[in-house]
């Protein structure tokens, strides 16, 4: 739930942000979402989960 709220603000904060003149702050939020997107598809108990993207775009 807290990595899901995490990837939900960094999405909506790019697409504000790419309308905007700060590529290089843009940049790292991407970079910021893949990371999160890449490593913490964990639940709270530690065991791994499909990243609900996936689970909702792939139907994993």
């Amino acid at each position: 739930m807290i990595y899901k709220n995490i990837v939900n603000f960094s999405l909506m904060t790019l697409s504000v942000i790419n309308k905007g003149k700060n590529k290089k702050f843009f940049l790292s939020l991407l970079s910021l979402q893949l990371c999160v997107r890449k490593n913490l598809n964990f639940n709270l108990h530690g065991q791994k989960t499909t990243h609900y993207l996936d689970r909702k775009y792939n139907k994993v």
